[in-house]
């Protein structure tokens, strides 16, 4: 028999119908939109704790791989897409069931009411945050206009006794409402001692702390652009900014002494050296030890450009 005739009697390899044929490969798109979702919580557009909610849904999950486990050999590209189906009907649960039950405010204004120290949280999303302090002598501890294109914020008060814990975050919304700018202008009472934390992703972030007794400061920061003007009479402060690609600008005020402690990736480090000179591994001002106002930074950057004045 010919060697034509021998390719010819050969049987043709079989081709699939309908829904059959090769799986999409499902492990590398399930990695990517896991990817993608830990892209979008860094920079602040969905929240964190997304995932206390995501545990809620897990048997979906585990329906979606079985299919796609019994039959997909039959079915195709079609159980992939049901199990990415599963995984994205998930999260969008997950996230409806962490909006909470709290309607978002469009503005704020809770009083002091005695009020000697509060804790003040603030988690921001992508847009413009800009903070201050109240006017000396403010009946209030807190004030400010929220302009989230119509969804507004959420704030929680929790007062025990002379303290209060003040939490201000995004309010979540679905879908096309995670990319909505905001644009928040929050102010602080001048009276009571406070500590603060700042979580913010790609944003717009100015800070005057000046007026405030503040005695401790957390930034947490992703791609944003961040001006902080230290407090000026608060006795110690502890300030930690943790950033990614930013740009950031402290500025300490005349008459308070600093030490910073620098930890950076690929940046640029601009400082004010006549006020506080290299020692070691830490700049510092000559008089930081006797010092009544000063301030301890310790900063941890990624690719960042970081001034200080």
């Amino acid at each position: 028999m010919s060697r034509r005739s021998r390719k010819a009697d050969s049987p043709s390899p079989r081709r699939g119908k309908g829904g059959g044929g090769k799986n999409l490969p499902l492990a590398g798109i399930v990695l990517l939109i896991a990817g993608v979702i830990l892209l979008l919580q860094t920079t602040g557009v969905l929240p964190w704790d997304m995932w206390l909610g995501l545990w809620r849904f897990w048997p979906l999950l585990v329906i979606a791989l079985g299919v796609h486990i019994l039959f997909g050999r039959k079915i195709g590209w079609w159980a992939t897409v049901l199990v990415i189906v599963a995984i994205l009907v998930a999260i969008g649960g997950a996230l409806l069931l962490g909006a909470g039950n709290e309607k978002p405010v469009s503005s704020v204004t809770e009083p002091l009411n005695g009020l000697e120290s509060a804790d003040v949280s603030i988690k921001f999303g992508a847009g413009d945050l800009t903070l201050t302090s109240l006017p000396a002598g403010s009946p209030n501890l807190v004030e400010g206009q929220f302009g989230t294109e119509g969804q507004g914020a959420r704030v929680q008060l929790i007062r025990s006794q002379n303290k209060g814990t003040l939490t201000i975050s995004p309010n979540r919304q679905p879908w096309i409402r995670w990319f909505s700018k905001a644009s928040w202008d929050l102010a602080l009472s001048q009276t009571p001692k406070l500590t603060m934390d700042l979580a913010a992703g790609a944003a717009d972030v100015k800070l005057d702390l000046r007026e405030l007794k503040l005695s401790e400061l957390n930034v947490n920061v992703g791609a944003t652009d961040v001006e902080i003007v230290m407090p000026a009479s608060a006795g110690d402060v502890m300030a930690n900014i943790n950033a990614g690609a930013a740009n950031i600008i402290v500025t300490i005020p005349p008459g308070v002494s600093a030490k910073i402690k620098k930890h950076t990736g690929v940046s640029s480090f601009a400082i004010d050296a006549g006020r506080f000179p290299l020692s070691g591994d830490v700049y510092v001002s000559p008089d930081f030890d006797t010092a009544k106002n000063r301030v301890t930074i310790d900063l941890e950057v990624g690719a960042a450009n970081v001034t200080i004045k």
